[in-house]
């Protein structure tokens, strides 16, 4: 009975695969056969159905950066003197600029018009709906973030010498002291960038604070890697079963709640400094500028806590990648 069951199981999923793979395959037929006529289309390589160029990129991703593999995908296919190489990455179109004339276009003169990064599960689901400056559209709450977090940048570089100082001399005690014996120097320097940017940030005490850096590395990871639904976005049931979502969430939620006892740590303390008539609230991180602000109501376009638990996230995700490459070991 058991084995009924599954066996009826098995094929019911499956016939349901070949339903999908085959209604998404006479899709792209009517879009070929709707573009073939428009003889402004881009040039690029034959493509597999439904997935299209996934195996040509994805297996080369595994030796190349990414920027090299489409780079390699240009050159073979005649796209010069244009510049520009068409993709299909599952369901996903791609434009493949490989020249600076064609770069201008897209960067400068039309800049506006490719802005928007389109979603991705890793955003939605890890940034608080896409609302970092990283992956929110384009548009009035991108460029108040996007302000938000270049004068996040400016208040470190004035702000935090002592603490780098100071985080820098642990780590070299730690180096000196394991003398002798083996030291995963990658990680150390890893820790050194995330814990400035946790004392900058949140403060130099918080609960979590060890745990706070492990889950940014997890999320570094996972928005380092394209999700089943980023490729295939119609086929979102299967994405349970192969993506990365429910990992995501994890994170994210182990995030959040650390971040949530920050943020109402840092109000509190601002609210006593409030009724004590303190002009200025001593040892001031980003998070206090950022709660400021939203009580403020100043801003053109108002922010919540979420807003700023995902502009820390994403300020240490860009002062992590900006580390000197000597330093990445």
């Amino acid at each position: 009975m058991e084995a009924s069951f599954a066996t009826t199981l098995f094929l019911s999923f499956f016939i349901l695969t070949l339903t999908l793979i085959h209604r998404r395959w006479k899709k792209e037929e009517e879009e070929e056969e709707a573009t073939a006529s428009n003889k402004l289309q881009p040039p690029g390589p034959w493509r597999i159905p439904v997935i299209g160029n996934l195996h040509q990129v994805g297996m080369s991703l595994v030796s190349m950066p990414a920027h090299r593999v489409l780079g390699e995908l240009a050159k073979k296919h005649p796209s010069r003197p244009l510049g520009l190489t068409r993709l299909r990455v599952g369901e996903i179109l791609l434009a493949v600029v490989s020249s600076p004339e064609m770069a201008r276009e897209f960067l400068r003169t039309h800049d506006s018009a490719f802005a928007t990064r389109p979603e991705y599960v890793s955003g939605k689901t890890i940034f608080y709906g896409s609302s970092d400056v990283g992956f929110c559209p384009y548009g009035d709450h991108w460029r108040q973030m996007k302000r938000l977090c270049v004068a996040a940048l400016r208040l470190d570089s004035d702000a935090i010498h002592s603490v780098r100082r100071d985080e820098i001399r642990r780590l070299l005690s730690d180096v000196r002291s394991s003398s002798g014996r083996p030291l995963n120097l990658s990680d150390r320097i890893y820790f050194l960038t995330t814990s400035i940017l946790c004392r900058s940030a949140l403060g130099n005490s918080f609960t979590g604070r060890r745990e706070l850096m492990v889950l940014v590395k997890n999320i570094f990871e996972l928005v380092g890697q394209l999700d089943f639904v980023d490729v295939f976005p119609s086929w979102k049931i299967l994405g349970l079963l192969f993506g990365n979502k429910r990992r995501m969430m994890r994170v994210h939620s182990q995030t959040d709640k650390i971040m949530e006892n920050i943020i109402k740590q840092r109000r509190k303390r601002m609210e006593e400094s409030n009724n004590n008539n303190c002009e200025v609230v001593e040892d001031e991180y980003h998070v206090d500028v950022l709660l400021r602000l939203m009580h403020s109501q100043t801003l053109q376009v108002p922010i919540t806590h979420d807003n700023i638990k995902a502009l820390i996230l994403v300020r240490t995700e860009y002062s992590f990648s900006q580390q000197p490459p000597s330093l990445s070991l």
